[in-house]
């Protein structure tokens, strides 16, 4: 999972901006989320409201909120067991 969170921080600062979080729903979906759920989506990772996903909301969200094998799979990485 952690490999998957810097797959997914760009910009290498350790949390997630809109535009990372974005990027990482796009590799997720298709059709692809509208512009309303991913700001709902981020609103809803972003726990503690300010503003970035660090990495324990990233794996709260991850696990919770989609389908954690689907999230992997389609990241490359090894579904947990």
């Amino acid at each position: 999972m952690t490999q998957l969170m810097k797959q997914c921080d760009l910009n290498g600062d350790g949390v997630l901006n809109k535009q990372e979080f974005d990027k990482f729903l796009d590799s997720l979906q298709d059709p692809k989320f509208s512009p309303k759920e991913k700001a709902l989506l981020y609103r809803t990772a972003d726990n503690n409201g300010n503003g970035q996903i660090n990495y324990e909301e990233f794996l709260e969200f991850v696990l919770q909120e989609l389908e954690l094998d689907k999230v992997l799979d389609k990241a490359g990485q090894p579904a947990a067991k």
